[in-house]
C-alpha cells in the first residue's frame, strides 16, 4: 500500500499547473499525491506496471488522478476531504494483471517465468487456487488435476497398474486424451528435465514429488500453445506455480486411512522462511516427505468378481486364459467335452473344464474320482503367495521433496536468486510372473485325459518384487534486471536431472525346471507332475528355484539458458502494448547405459546396452498483448478490446551416437535437426457490462520420438512379390524406422469462448468455452519394418518401393512390374486426429452478514467428437467413450460454506459411461472383451468427497500471530463399489478408486 501524507490546511479542489512526463504509474500518483498534498491511498498489486501517460496543465487534484488513470481499468473514489482511493473498474476488476513474467513484477513473491495467466485470459485457461488445492484432500499433483480439472482425460494412474506399469509411481497428466506427450508440464514456469525410458524416449516431467501443500496455484491451459511454449505444447499446458513465503513458518502433518483399515498414508510438510538482513537477502526453505501403502489383491474382492462375472458369461477358456488358484484347472484344448482315461476311472465328465482341489490322492482312480466331482467347475478363489491373494494391487508409493530458494536485492534495479527442486517418487510392488499355465498332450503319461489339455497350476514359492525409483532435480540462478524506460531483464541458467531407476529381485523356476514340466526332466532332477501329490509337487518345484535380478538406470542431464525481457512499448487507448521476449537454448543428454541381470523368464542372463542420445533446442519468441480500446469507447462491440499475439521459433537438434554393436540399426543417422515456427493469436473484449467474450488460434509441434528417426539399412530377402507372380524377390536394400528425418506432429486449435458475471465481478461467474484441435502428421507404428504389408498395398504407398524398369521379358511373362531394388518400411506419417470439446464452468458464491458465506461451484466438461485416421485402408477411429480415449461427458461440482474459522464443503465426481472396449483396434480384441464381459460398456459413477476446517488462533490477531488449522476429509463418502472391467488391471473400472472410502485428518501450524 502507498500512502502520502499531507497538512492539516491542504485544499484538495485547488487548481494547480501541473506537467509530469510519462513514466511508472505508481510514480505518478506518488507525484500527484505530494504536489496537491492529499492521502491517496493504493495497492501495488492493483496498479502494477501500467504505464502514466503525460499530463500537462492547469487542473484539480481529482482532474489530475483521473487523467492519470484514464484507459488504464482502475478508477478514483473521493472519499471525502482529503482522502483518495485507486481500485479496479467494476468492468476491470477481474481483467488480468500486466502481461509480462511474474518475476519481474515488482514486489511479488514469485520464481514463476511466465506471464500470470487468469481464468479470464485471452486462451481458455482454468485456474486452481490454493484454498481449492486444500479442499481436495489429495494426496498427490495427479490426484489434484484429475479431480478438478475435466479436460484431463487421465482415468488409471501408474500407481492403479503396478504390473503393467513397471511400479513406476510418477505422474500422468493427459489433456484431452491426446497422450501424456502432448501436454506440456511446467513448474514456476519454467521446463523441468524429461525422464529417460527404453526405446530413445523422453518422457513427461515427473511432479508426483511434489507436495500438493507447497503449490500457491496450478494455471492449465486446454488449447494448443506451441507460439508461447514451443514443442509439446499440442494438447495444452500445465504451469504449477509453488509458495514462495520469506516470512515465518509451518508445520503440516497428515495421516489418512481406508474404511477397511488398510492402504494408510502420511505427510510431513515443513517450511520455513526468514531474512538475516531486515530484508535485503531472504530465504525459504521447504520439505515434505509422504508414504501410501499400496493394496494387495487379497484385500480387496475386484479380481474374484471378475474370475466370477468371467465364468457366468462363457464357459469356455483358452488354456492361458484359466485363473490361477490354489487347484489345478484345466480345459480341453478344442473345448471338447473332457474324456478320462481307463487309469483314471474312465468316462466322460461332460464338459471342457474341471478343477483338482490341492490334495494327496494316493491313486489316480481318486485323482479321476476328483476330476469328475468338480467336471463344470473351476477354482475361482486367489491363491497365497505372490500368484494371488500377495499380488500388488496398487504400488505402495513414498516421495520426498527439497524446496530451497534464496533472493538478494543488491539494489532497487538489481536482485539475483537461487532456487533448487529436488523431487523423489518410488514404487514398489510385487508379482508372479505368468508362467504357471502349460498344455499337455494327450499321450503325456501325467495326462489323465484322452485328449490333450491346457492348464493352469499353483506356484506360490514364486514371485518377483519391484521398484521403481524416479529422481528430479532443478537448479536454477539467475538476475533480475531493470532497464531503460522501465523494462526488466531476467536471465536464468538451470541445471537439473531426470533419472529413473528400476530394480527387480525374486525368485522364479530355471530351465531345467520348464522342461521337467514338459516331461522332459534332466537326470538326476525330480519329476513334476501336477496332478500328483500337492506337497510332493510344491517341494519339487522349489527345488528348481533359482533367484533372479535385473537393474536398469538411465540419467537425462539437463541445461537450460534463457534471457526475458519484458515491458511496455508505448500507450494504446486501452492501455500500454507490453511485449515480452525469451531467448532460450535448452540441452538434454541421456547417457548410454547397461539393462540387464537374471531375467525371471526361467533365470535366463540377459543384458541389454541402452543407446544414448542428445536433443538441443534454440528458441526465441516474443508475446505482445494490445489494449486497443478503451473500456468506455463509443462502439460497444470492441470495448476494453485486447489482442494476444505471440510467434516462437525452435531449432531442433537430435544426436544419436553411433554405437558399433548396434551398427545394423543406426549405420546413417547420427545427427537430425529441424527448424518450427508457431504462433497463438487472439483476442478479447467486454461489449457490454457483465461479459467477457474471448476467441483464438495457437499452432503446435510435437517432435517425433528419437525411435522414429534412427534408421537401419540392410540387405533384405523377403516374399512373394505379387508382382511378378508371387515370385521369390532377390536381395534388396531394406530400410527400417526414420531415415534419418524429423517429421514432427503438427497441431493447430480453435478456441472461442464466454465469461458472464451478470451481477457484477464478485458475483455469479459463468464461463464457456470451445475448442476444436486439429492433429496431422501422426505417426503410425504398427507396420515400421512390415516389406509384407508395403508389398500388399504398394498402390497406396507407389513411393515405398522403388523397381527396375519393366522389360519385356518380364512383360510376357504377365508380371506387372520390375525387379525390386529398395523397400522402405520406416514410419508413416499420414495419421490425423480431430477433437471437438466444450468445458463450461459455473461458480454462484452467496454472502451473508450472518449465515456465512456460501460457494456452489460446477465444471464440466463435453467431448463429442474424438476421430483420428490411421491409414488409408483402415476406417476411421471414434474414439469417445472407450477406454482407449476420451470420456463424452466428465464433470465435478460442489457446494462449499465458510463462517469465521470454520468451513465445510462436499464435492463430487462425475465419469461418464463408456465402452470397455478399444477405439483404435476394434477388430482385435474387442469380441472377446465383450463375449467375457457379457456387455459392452459400464455405467456413469458419482463419487462424493466431504471436508472441513477449523482455525485457531493461539496468540491474538496481529500478522505473526500463530495459528492451528485442523482439516478432517472424507473421501468417497458413499463408499462405491468399483464397476467389474476384465480388460483393466485389477479388473475394476479405469476411472474408479480402488481404495474406495478413507479419512484423512490434516493439523498444521503456522508462525
Amino acid at each position: 500500500m502507498t500512502l502520502a501524507p499531507v497538512p492539516l490546511h491542504a485544499q484538495p479542489s485547488a487548481r494547480q499547473r501541473i506537467s509530469l512526463p510519462g513514466q511508472l504509474l505508481a510514480s505518478a500518483l506518488q507525484a500527484v499525491a505530494r504536489r496537491y498534498k492529499v492521502y491517496l491511498l493504493f495497492s501495488m498489486d492493483v496498479v502494477g506496471q501500467r504505464q502514466a501517460p503525460t499530463i500537462s496543465g492547469t487542473m484539480s487534484v481529482e482532474q489530475a488522478l483521473r487523467t492519470l488513470l484514464e484507459g488504464s481499468g482502475l478508477s478514483l473514489l473521493h472519499l471525502g476531504g482529503r482522502n483518495f482511493v485507486v481500485t479496479k473498474s467494476v468492468d476491470q476488476a477481474t481483467a488480468a494483471p500486466p502481461a509480462i513474467p511474474d518475476i519481474l513484477v515488482v514486489g511479488k513473491r514469485t520464481q514463476n517465468a511466465d506471464i500470470r495467466r487468469a481464468a479470464n485470459d485471452v486462451q481458455p485457461y482454468q485456474v486452481v487456487t490454493r484454498r481449492e488445492v486444500q479442499a481436495t484432500h489429495a494426496s498427490t499433483v495427479e490426484e489434484l488435476l484429475v479431480k478438478r480439472i475435466t479436460p484431463n482425460a487421465l482415468g488409471r494412474t501408474l500407481a492403479q497398474s503396478p504390473i503393467s506399469g513397471g511400479g513406476a509411481v510418477r505422474s500422468a497428466i493427459d489433456l484431452r486424451g491426446l497422450g501424456t506427450e502432448e501436454t506440456l508440464v511446467l513448474i514456476d514456469g519454467r521446463r523441468m528435465p524429461r525422464l529417460p525410458a527404453n526405446g530413445f524416449m523422453l518422457l513427461q516431467p515427473d511432479v508426483n514429488g511434489l507436495s500438493p501443500e507447497s503449490i500457491e496455484r496450478a494455471e492449465i491451459l486446454t488449447s494448443t500453445a506451441g507460439g508461447i511454449f514451443g514443442p509439446g505444447a499440442t494438447a495444452g499446458v500445465v504451469n504449477l506455480v509453488l509458495r514462495r513465503d520469506y516470512r515465518g513458518g509451518e508445520i503440516t502433518a497428515t495421516r489418512g486411512i481406508t474404511a477397511r483399515g488398510d492402504a494408510g498414508q502420511g505427510r510431513i510438510d515443513a517450511r520455513v522462511g526468514f531474512t538475516p538482513d531486515h530484508g535485503t537477502t531472504e530465504v525459504m526453505l521447504a520439505y515434505s516427505r509422504s508414504v501410501v501403502d499400496g493394496l494387495r489383491n487379497g484385500d480387496r474382492d475386484y479380481i474374484e468378481r471378475g474370475r466370477e462375472l468371467r465364468f457366468a458369461n462363457v464357459k469356455t477358456y483358452d488354456y492361458t486364459e484359466l485363473p490361477e488358484s490354489s487347484s489345478v484347472n484345466v480345459t480341453s484344448s478344442n473345448n471338447s467335452p473332457l474324456v478320462l482315461k481307463p487309469a483314471f476311472g474312465g468316462g466322460a465328465l461332460g464338459n471342457a473344464l474341471t478343477s483338482l482341489p490341492a490334495a494327496g490322492y494316493g491313486s489316480p482312480a481318486a485323482v479321476g474320482a476328483a476330476l469328475r466331482a468338480n467336471a463344470g467347475k473351476l477354482d475361482l478363489s486367489l491363491p497365497e503367495g505372490l500368484m494371488g491373494r500377495q499380488e500388488s494391487l496398487t504400488s505402495t508409493r513414498r516421495t520426498s521433496a527439497v524446496l530451497a530458494n534464496v533472493r538478494r536485492r543488491f539494489s532497487d534495479g538489481v536482485e539475483a536468486y537461487v532456487d533448487y527442486i529436488r523431487l523423489n517418487d518410488q514404487g514398489r510392488y510385487a508379482y508372479a510372473l505368468s508362467g504357471s499355465v502349460m498344455e499337455l498332450a494327450a499321450t503325456d503319461p501325467r495326462n489323465p485325459f484322452q485328449q490333450a489339455i491346457g492348464l493352469s497350476f499353483p506356484t506360490p514359492d514364486f514371485g518377483t518384487v519391484g521398484r521403481t525409483r524416479t529422481l528430479t532435480t532443478r537448479l536454477s540462478a539467475g538476475t533480475v534486471v531493470s532497464l531503460p524506460a522501465h523494462w526488466k531483464a531476467n536471465f536464468d541458467y538451470s541445471i537439473g536431472i531426470g533419472r529413473q531407476t528400476r530394480v527387480l529381485t525374486g525368485t522364479t523356476y530355471d530351465l531345467d525346471g520348464y522342461f521337467a514340466l514338459y516331461g522332459l526332466p534332466v537326470a538326476g532332477r525330480p519329476a513334476l507332475d501336477p496332478f500328483g501329490d500337492s506337497e510332493v509337487f510344491r517341494s519339487s518345484m522349489a527345488s528348481y528355484a533359482k533367484p533372479t535380478h535385473w537393474r536398469s538406470d538411465q540419467t537425462n542431464r539437463f541445461h537450460d539458458a534463457s534471457l526475458r525481457m519484458a515491458g511496455s512499448v508505448l500507450r494504446l487507448p486501452g492501455g500500454p502494448l507490453s511485449a515480452t521476449l525469451l531467448l532460450e537454448q535448452r540441452r538434454e543428454a541421456v547417457r548410454t547405459s547397461d539393462a540387464g541381470g537374471i531375467s525371471d523368464a526361467y533365470a535366463t542372463p540377459y543384458v541389454e546396452r541402452v543407446l544414448g542420445h542428445k536433443e538441443r533446442v534454440r528458441s526465441a519468441y516474443i508475446e505482445m498483448r494490445a489494449p486497443l480500446v478503451a473500456s468506455d469507447a463509443p462502439f460497444f462491440p470492441l470495448r476494453s478490446l485486447e489482442l494476444q499475439a505471440a510467434v516462437r521459433g525452435d531449432r531442433t537438434r537430435i544426436d544419436v551416437p553411433f554405437d558399433p554393436d548396434e551398427g545394423a540399426f543406426y549405420d546413417r543417422f547420427t545427427v537430425a535437426s529441424r527448424a518450427a515456427v508457431m504462433f497463438t493469436l487472439g483476442a478479447r473484449a467486454r461489449p457490454v457490462s457483465g461479459l467477457l467474450v474471448r476467441a483464438s488460434i495457437a499452432t503446435g509441434e510435437l517432435t517425433a520420438p528419437l525411435s522414429t528417426i534412427g534408421n537401419a539399412r540392410v540387405i533384405g530377402e523377403h516374399g512373394p512379390d505379387p508382382k511378378r507372380g508371387n515370385s521369390r524377390i532377390l536381395p534388396y536394400e531394406f530400410i527400417v524406422f526414420g531415415n534419418g528425418k524429423i517429421t514432427p506432429e503438427h497441431t493447430q486449435s480453435i478456441s472461442a469462448g464466454l465469461i458472464a458475471t451478470p451481477f457484477g465481478p464478485r458475483g455469479a461467474t459463468l464461463t464457456i468455452d470451445y475448442t476444436h484441435i486439429r492433429r496431422s502428421k501422426v505417426i503410425e507404428s504398427r507396420y515400421v519394418g512390415s516389406a509384407y504389408y508395403f508389398l500388399r498395398n504398394e498402390a497406396l504407398y507407389p513411393d515405398r518401393i522403388t523397381r527396375l524398369p519393366l522389360t519385356p521379358e518380364d512383360a510376357a511373362r504377365g508380371y506387372t512390374g520390375g525387379v525390386i531394388t529398395r523397400i522402405d518400411a520406416t514410419y508413416l506419417n499420414l495419421g490425423s486426429t480431430v477433437i471437438d470439446a466444450i468445458d463450461g464452468r459455473l461458480e454462484i458464491p452467496v454472502r451473508t452478514d450472518r449465515a456465512g458465506d456460501f460457494m456452489l461451484r460446477g465444471a464440466a466438461t463435453w467431448q463429442p467428437r474424438y476421430r483420428r485416421f490411421t491409414l488409408p485402408e483402415n476406417p476411421v477411429d471414434d474414439l469417445v467413450n472407450y477406454a482407449d480415449g476420451a470420456l463424452r461427458w466428465r464433470g465435478n461440482g460442489g457446494l462449499s460454506w465458510a463462517r469465521n474459522s470454520l468451513s465445510l464443503s462436499i464435492d463430487g465426481q462425475y465419469f461418464g459411461g463408456y465402452h470397455i472396449t478399444s477405439g483404435a483396434y476394434p477388430q482385435v480384441s474387442n469380441p472377446r472383451l465383450i463375449r467375457n464381459q457379457g456387455r459392452d460398456d459400464t455405467s456413469a459413477q458419482v463419487t462424493l468427497d466431504l471436508a472441513a476446517s477449523y482455525r485457531f488462533k493461539l496468540d491474538g490477531d496481529g500478522p505473526r500471530s500463530r495459528t492451528l488449522d485442523l482439516r478432517f476429509g472424507i473421501q468417497d463418502l458413499l463408499d462405491r463399489h468399483p464397476a467389474t472391467v476384465l480388460s483393466a488391471d485389477g479388473a475394476y473400472s479405469f476411472y474408479d478408486e480402488p481404495r474406495r472410502r478413507r479419512f484423512e485428518f490434516t493439523a498444521a501450524t503456522g508462525f
